[in-house]
């Protein structure tokens, strides 16, 4: 049985997700506000296990997104899953940011983007190439008045404000 735990820290919200055999679909705990994601994060795995009837010691790998983003959401993402990939005995994974945001929108091409403060966001865009979702360019940091622009559709991490005129890709549903 695989039972994988993946945590967001990111963006504007902590996501957390818990997903494998064991159930037909995931869970998923989305927090945001002003309370710090570490004292967050802890509970919100808890909540996941409980509500799936699965004992820590099940889990069979944890992934955690690295960046681009907020260095304090990278730092408890990261942190917490290395910590408890060790105290498990499993493998813990870092994703990228913005291919995680990527995979929320099937097929074509599509730019990811995600807040980066004061007027800008961190973009990438991907493709779908043999099945695969592959990077196209680099990270790099734009303006987000510049995304009314771009030819691609957009991916955009949860609560970002798009200008007018920003295709916006499908998400997975």
């Amino acid at each position: 049985m695989t039972a994988v735990l993946a945590i967001v820290g990111c963006g504007a919200r902590l996501e957390i997700a818990l997903g494998g055999e064991f159930a037909p679909a995931p869970g998923v705990v989305v927090l945001s506000g002003p309370t710090p994601r570490s004292e967050l994060v802890v509970a919100a795995i808890d909540l996941l296990l409980r509500s799936a009837g699965l004992d820590p010691s099940e889990l069979t790998k944890v992934l955690a997104t690295r960046g681009p983003g907020s260095f304090t959401g990278i730092r408890v993402a990261l942190a917490t899953a290395q910590g408890l990939a060790r105290a498990l005995g499993c493998p813990a994974c870092g994703l990228p940011s913005l291919a995680v945001l990527a995979a929320r929108s099937p097929g074509g091409r599509r730019v990811a983007v995600q807040g980066a403060r004061r007027g800008f966001v961190y973009r990438q865009t991907f493709e779908e190439r043999q099945g695969q979702l592959e990077a196209v360019d680099e990270p790099r940091l734009e303006e987000v008045a510049a995304l009314a622009q771009l030819p691609d559709p957009v991916v955009a991490a949860e609560g970002l404000q798009l200008p007018e005129g920003v295709r916006r890709a499908l998400p997975v549903r």
